[in-house]
């Protein structure tokens, strides 16, 4: 086979052409990285951004006509209640405006903050910042309305015009960090409309800009060279497989790759890759390593190292040949296995327990880049771990008992069982039960199956993603615990929980307004009445401290400098004094403000303010925690209860004095157990509750967080299974398709598992999709119902506090407001007033008032003007959370309509999508069991009806002329029966047609022998004659020479008898060419004794050998006629060399993917390429003598012993004979 030496060069050129790509890309991403350090982009794309604002504009002058003409012809409403112009303006984020004089009548969007016609400039074209956003407006006018639309071109969430919070509208494609400026600056670009008007310019404010192309392009190229190096590797790999390169060589190469990629990694290397979040410890961080991307490059680089090594097939030449050698590497092999896997379970650990976020992924919100990441690393790990345990199994516990096998893991499982409660923790079972279930699976089948099976692999990687889900959870169960009590116990150490950030932000801005507040001075110097303090107290509160304060109870002292403030000892009960000193020693400042931070647990003040006032007094302001504010359906974060999703309460002398989160805490604390340790946690309800106990007084710090559901762990499961089941139905679908294409053959058994699971799968993914859809309408539904509910108790109450107002203009609007805050505590949801015109007058927290930053101070449009019913319900995003908005009419005690409530609901919106995710998991969960268990079914049961279809393929292509062929048992009298019964009579005929045909041919075959046979006696048999003729007639003639010419006669005769003996004996051997005995002959002892023989050669050719270091290498054949097959060899390979030629024969012995390799090669003239095909063949030569058996001898004898035979031949040059035979198999017999 000449095609081995191609095939070497084919991969030699593959293998340069992959260096070469790889210095390429390496190149490429130095080269792309470099310009992303030293290049910015400055240049703005103004031309995309004029083009899209002309579009928008033409857009919105067009419609502006339209809405123009149909207001003129069918009225207001025409326009109003049409649903398409809302949806286009929401689409194209433009607002249409219809103003009766100076009062709105008609809006299509909310999103942009205009309240009145005298907000909008007088011009066709015009440039505009509202409130919230930066705005071209285009506007035409008739005798009744002024139309306008306005586009929105960026957004405007923060007073700056430059923050990076502030965003152009989707299709301007322009980068955030360029404000908008009205007059045109040095380095700005205009912009202007289509006619030419200027609007503003553009201004780049970065100061440097890298191109994010660079970026991508740099990673990509990476990224290939990585791959790149791989591929060469496994290249490499492949070569020493073949013989080509030893396995050293490539170990080293392998080394050197990994120091330049350890070297890439501690210079952090290209610095595009190592200024990623992925490489920063924000994620991840330990003494390990120092970040989530190390730990990937970590895992990437040590699995492809390790899986390259196996690769190779190093041949480990251990000798299992006694019992107690068989115990010892059993013992070693299952020990190597427990490290292996301790090494896993502690990097698991490590990469759990230092984790910033939870890698037991409960809910579908939780799956983010990072988790999968670490998810990855997880099953990277374990995968690593059973393929490394498979490796030793099958290496080193064959020919052993299963019975030692089990002995010898569960002794060393009880060993890990002793020592996990005196090394380890309760949690660290879970990894010695993954452990111990695994290795004993992976014991039991490897002693029943000896080679890799689907089932092996599927059962597997359940029982590997089942350990990776149970550590994880178990574990992350524990971190957080821990975490939770910690920080109990620090809030008890002194790290205050009061610390509010926008609090404290506002009291630094609201410090200076109060200091030098003339208004407030004026009032403390003129209000001599008995409620002087109240007065101060509510002119600050209305000022200063309204709306966002309502979390906060306000209590103003005013006193002379040195006199003791009244503190409250608890929420409800007595007061305590202190002296100014107190603040001093145990109060924070907040930055150079005049408000201080309280540090003391005992008490339930939070801050603290203190001003000087005329006349020689103190003002101090105190804020308590209001127990009884709305925190449940907030939508504003805390600083601490919604960043590690906990409530936290405080208790002091049995009484609470503060309280976050979403847990309803008792006013006392006679619900926390009587423990006498100073920190515990205890169950309650959902939630479990970690105490901690101040030192030294009788006093709480609970952190309260809800329990994991008993289903999270099935959730996590369901996912990493499903993930399995995708990936492995993509593979097995690829490596079918590859398959197919190759064979181009269609299987009847596929074809009828497919026509079987199309209609079923399909049938699923419709009732699935129908079922998520009815559930998810109905959970919508009754959500629905239950705003609606409360929105009429809301509204029931508001009637009475509007009475019979016909505007809410006219009603106290400190009542109203008051009432609306007690309405959402006692409701949970959040409300906002409307009047009737569709502006909003108040609502239950100033939060929606000062939202007018970020949507407008109009209402919905929809339910004002095209809702068919006085109800209507959304989804809306109110300062970046999601909640449930229901909108209803508000009538007076006189049923007259005076205005419209909304109802908002964060944590509706939140537990609907909650429980309608849990909904999906459980139904896809059914759903992905029910499909399992189909395909399974569908698998078995086509299986069972194609098994006598494919068992008739398969006795098909078995059918031969000789030999015997077996029958088919079919017990079913069905169509395949007639079929089986067919194929049995068949056989049956052509057994009688082979022996007709193999005696016909044995009778040619005699003939033809027979014939050689007289042939090859006839030739010397005739000289023998005329020398018998001669000598008769030399005796009568010559009687004194007769001696003389007898001798000569007669050594002549000997010559030609010789001749018949050769001939017989090679017709002999020809004729039982058979190998009669199989046994493990030591092929290299028989190679080493056979050129030992020839070295001392008559012909004086030069033998040399080269074994490479073998002494050992057994196969399957027949001792003495493979030493035939050398003597042939060697004998021809001598022959071959042209007399007065110096003649060399070079024999390498070597082990190539388990086979003997053995190449004799000569310096002869060679093999004609038209005699090479034709060599082997009996009765063929190129010699003057000899009958051509030789060589079909020696491949007959080869192939018998499960080898190949071929040659390589130039002429002039020399031929190379090459001989292939496998190497016996551990526990394989004959």
């Amino acid at each position: 086979m000449s095609s081995d030496s191609d095939t070497t060069l084919i991969s030699r050129g593959r293998l340069l052409r992959l260096l070469a790509a790889f210095a390429v890309f390496v190149a490429l991403g130095v080269a792309f990285n470099y310009m992303y350090y030293r290049f910015s982009d400055h240049e703005l794309d103004v031309k995309h951004f004029s083009n899209t604002l002309h579009e928008r504009e033409a857009y919105a002058d067009a419609e502006l006509k339209k809405i123009r003409t149909r207001v003129n012809q069918n009225g207001l409403w025409n326009v109003a209640h049409d649903q398409h112009i809302y949806d286009e303006s929401e689409k194209n984020n433009v607002a249409f405006f219809i103003f009766d004089k100076a009062d709105p009548v008609f809006w299509s969007s909310n999103a942009i903050d205009v309240r009145s016609g005298g907000e909008v400039p007088y011009q066709k074209i015009f440039y505009l910042i509202t409130r919230n956003s930066f705005c071209i407006g285009t506007q035409c006018a008739d005798s009744r309305y002024r139309y306008v639309a306005l586009i929105k071109v960026k957004r405007k969430i923060y007073p700056r015009r430059d923050s990076p919070q502030n965003t152009f509208m989707p299709g301007f494609d322009m980068p955030d960090y360029v404000s908008i400026v009205e007059r045109s600056e040095p380095g700005s670009i205009p912009v202007s409309s289509i006619n030419g008007t200027y609007l503003f310019s553009l201004r780049n404010t970065a100061v440097s800009n890298p191109s994010p192309v660079l970026r991508y392009a740099c990673m990509a190229s990476m990224l290939v060279a990585f791959v790149l190096m791989v591929l060469i590797v496994s290249r490499l790999v492949s070569f020493v497989r073949r013989g080509a390169v030893s396995w050293p060589v490539v170990a080293a190469l392998l080394f050197v790759f990994l120091a330049v990629l350890f070297l890439m990694s501690y210079f952090q290397w290209p610095e595009i890759l190592f200024d990623s979040g992925f490489f920063s410890p924000i994620y991840y961080a330990s003494d390990f390593a120092p970040s989530l991307g190390h730990l990937v490059l970590f895992t990437l680089f040590v699995g492809a190292y390790f899986f390259v090594i196996l690769g190779m097939h190093i041949p480990l030449n251990v000798r299992l040949d006694t019992s107690g050698r068989r115990m010892f590497f059993l013992v070693v092999s299952q020990l190597l296995s427990l490290v292996f896997f301790l090494g896993v379970y502690y990097l698991s650990l490590n990469l759990i327990y230092n984790s910033s976020m939870d890698v037991a992924v409960s809910y579908i919100q939780e799956i983010s880049s990072v988790t999968v990441t670490s998810i990855f690393l997880l099953l990277s790990w374990f995968s690593l771990f059973l393929y490394v345990t498979w490796m030793l199994v099958t290496h080193f516990q064959q020919n052993v008992s299963l019975l030692s096998i089990l002995l010898s893991r569960g002794v060393l499982l009880l060993l890990l069982a002793v020592l996990v409660p005196l090394i380890g923790s309760s949690s660290d079972w879970v990894g010695l039960a993954s452990y111990g279930i695994i290795t004993v699976f992976i014991d039991v089948f490897c002693h029943f199956f000896k080679r890799r099976h689907l089932s092996l692999v599927s059962i597997l990687a359940f029982l590997s993603i089942n350990s990776v889900v149970s550590i994880c959870y178990v574990h992350c169960e524990v971190r957080n615990s821990d975490r939770y009590q910690m920080l109990a116990e620090n809030m008890t150490d002194g790290q205050s929980m009061q610390q509010d950030a926008m609090a404290e932000s506002l009291m630094e801005s609201n410090s200076r307004l109060i200091m030098f507040d003339t208004q407030l001075h004026q009032l403390v110097i003129t209000d001599t009445t008995p409620q002087r303090v109240a007065n101060v107290e509510k002119y600050l509160v209305d000022k200063y401290f309204d709306g966002f304060w309502d979390k906060y109870e306000v209590d103003v002292q005013i006193l002379p400098p040195g006199h003791p403030f009244r503190v409250r000892k608890s929420a409800f009960g007595a007061s305590q004094f202190f002296y100014p000193g107190f603040i001093e020693s145990e109060c924070i400042r907040i930055s150079q403000s005049s408000f201080y931070l309280n540090s003391r647990n005992d008490i339930p003040l939070s801050y603290i303010g203190v001003f000087e006032l005329p006349h020689s007094e103190v003002l101090y302001i105190l804020f308590y925690p209001n127990l009884s504010y709305n925190r449940t359906y907030s939508p504003e974060p805390t600083r601490h209860g919604r960043v590690m999703d906990v409530a936290m309460a405080k208790y002091n002398e049995g009484q609470l004095i503060y309280l976050s989160g979403e847990f309803h805490y008792p006013s006392t604390s006679t619900w926390i157990p009587n423990v006498r340790k100073r920190k515990f946690h205890f169950y309650s309800g959902d939630y479990v509750h970690f105490v901690s106990r101040f030192a030294g007084s009788n006093g709480y710090v609970v952190v309260s967080k809800q329990e994991h559901r008993s289903y999270s762990y099935f959730i996590f499961l369901s996912y990493l299974c499903a993930l399995y089941v995708i990936v492995a139905l993509s593979v097995m679908a690829i490596l079918r398709f590859g398959k197919r294409k190759r064979e181009q053959t269609h299987s009847i058994i596929t074809r009828l598992q497919l026509w079987l699971l199309i209609p079923l799968l399909f049938c699923f993914l419709v009732t699935g999709s129908l079922s998520v859809w009815f559930f998810t309408s109905q959970f919508e539904k009754r959500q629905i119902e239950d705003l609606g509910f409360r929105a009429a108790s809301i509204q029931q109450n508001l009637q009475m506090q509007v009475g019979e107002a016909s505007t809410l203009a006219s009603v106290n609007q400190t009542a109203l407001s008051q009432q609306l805050k007690e309405l959402s505590n006692l409701f949970h949801t959040d409300i906002i007033l409307y009047d009737d015109f569709g502006g909003q007058v108040t609502s239950s927290r100033s939060t929606y008032l000062s939202e007018r930053r970020r949507t407008s101070r109009l209402m919905n449009p929809v339910p004002k003007f095209n809702s068919s019913s006085s109800d209507y319900f959304r989804q809306e995003h109110r300062m970046g959370v999601d909640v449930l908005s229901f909108y209803t009419r508000l009538y007076n005690r006189r049923n007259q309509p005076v205005g419209y409530v909304n109802i908002l609901s964060s944590s509706g919106a939140q537990q609907m999508r909650n429980e309608i995710f849990n909904l999906l998991v459980i139904i896809i969960d059914i759903y992905l069991v029910i499909v399992l268990l189909s395909v399974v079914v569908t698998w078995l049961t086509g299986s069972r009806l194609a098994k006598p279809i494919s068992l008739l393929a398969l006795k098909f292509r078995e059918v031969k002329l000789t030999g015997t062929n077996a029958k088919i048992e079919y017990p079913d009298n069905d169509e395949l029966g007639a079929l089986v019964a067919q194929y049995n009579v068949m056989v049956d005929q052509l057994q009688q047609s082979a022996e007709k045909l193999a005696k016909s041919q044995r009778e040619l075959a005699w003939r033809d022998m027979a014939r050689r046979i007289a042939h090859e006696i006839k030739n010397p048999l005739t000289p023998m004659k005329l020398s018998v003729q001669l000598a008769l007639r030399k005796k009568q003639l010559d009687p004194e020479h007769f001696d003389e010419y007898f001798q000569k006669t007669a050594r002549l005769l000997i010559e030609q008898i010789d001749n018949l003996s050769r001939i017989a004996s090679e017709f002999s051997t020809f004729a039982k060419n058979t190998i009669t005995v199989r046994e493990e002959v030591n092929l290299a002892e028989k190679v080493v004794s056979v050129e030992s023989l020839f070295e001392n050669n008559p012909e004086g050719v030069q033998f040399s050998l080269n074994m490479h270091g073998i002494e050992e290498a057994k196969v399957w054949t027949d001792g003495k006629q493979i030493l035939q097959v050398f003597n042939n060899l060697f004998r021809n390979a001598i022959q071959a060399i042209p007399e007065g030629q110096e003649g060399k024969v070079e024999v390498d012995f070597s082990v190539v993917d388990e086979n003997v390799l053995l190449r004799i090669r000569d310096n002869g003239c060679g093999i004609p390429e038209e005699n090479r095909e034709s060599i082997f063949q009996p009765n063929f030569t190129t010699k003057t003598s000899g009958m051509g058996l030789g060589l079909s001898i020696v491949k007959t004898i080869i192939n018998q012993s499960g080898g190949d035979i071929w040659l390589e031949s130039e002429v002039g040059v020399g031929t190379t004979f090459f001989i292939r035979i496998p190497l016996v198999k551990p526990g394989e017999t004959s």
